[in-house]
């Protein structure tokens, strides 16, 4: 599992920190492997807020990242917040390299489709309903502003390559569930139902010394110590 920054990596991560621990396994790379991704906008947004990059440039609080993007006062420093996450993580910068990619990852999951990925997971690691419900993880509590037609335009004048990387595992994920080995909307049903069921649990519980909760709580670092 390759974990990837501001993506939900950190959520997957700890799933699967959770299955080793529960069948007394030790860490290595696996085989197959999978990886993570999340649309660009979203991912800056995410990486921007997290950062605290609105307030490192005094930026007026109505829709901090539209300004930061659009004005040309800070043009300057783009390249010091907006840079490829695939050239960070992949090396790639071709048809070929997506080539590459392809055969090396058996699963990249999509974060705004983490349940449509997770049965996916399920699936081809032949896992049970329980070893891939999460938690989501360094979730912020901010209020989402709205992407603008000029802050996408300069993301992907930018993130050429992100945009592409994107698109192409985008249509990879729903192309695997297109060809899905059993009934997929009845197993993304089963997941859903699940994990409602247990995160209802925890929250009636409200018992942090609960075994299901509070591995369901944990963050990966809390299983690397």
């Amino acid at each position: 599992f390759v974990k990837t920054s501001k993506t939900g990596g950190s959520t997957v991560g700890a799933l699967l920190y959770r299955y080793g621990i529960k069948h007394n396994l030790t860490a290595a790379l696996p085989d197959p492997l999978t990886s993570m991704m999340l649309h660009i906008t979203q991912q800056l947004e995410s990486r921007f807020y997290f950062e605290h990059f609105d307030k490192k440039f005094a930026l007026q609080p109505t829709n901090p990242l539209e300004t930061f993007l659009t004005n040309s006062a800070y043009h300057q420093f783009l390249d010091s917040v907006v840079y490829s996450g695939v050239q960070r993580w992949f090396s790639m910068t071709s048809d070929h390299g997506l080539k590459e990619l392809d055969n090396e990852f058996d699963l990249v999951m999509i974060t705004e489709y983490m349940d449509e990925s997770l049965v996916l997971l399920k699936k081809m690691m032949c896992w049970t309903f329980d070893d891939v419900i999460y938690h989501s993880n360094k979730v912020s509590t901010r209020e989402r502003q709205p992407m603008t037609r000029p802050m996408e335009r300069v993301l992907s004048e930018i993130l050429v390559e992100d945009v592409t990387v994107y698109k192409h595992f985008n249509m990879t994920l729903w192309r695997k569930i297109d060809n899905y080995d059993g009934d997929f909307d009845n197993d993304l049903r089963l997941l859903r139902a699940r994990r409602a069921e247990i995160n209802g649990m925890c929250e009636r519980e409200n018992n942090a010394q609960e075994h299901v909760c509070k591995f369901l709580s944990y963050d990966v670092y809390h299983y690397k110590k």
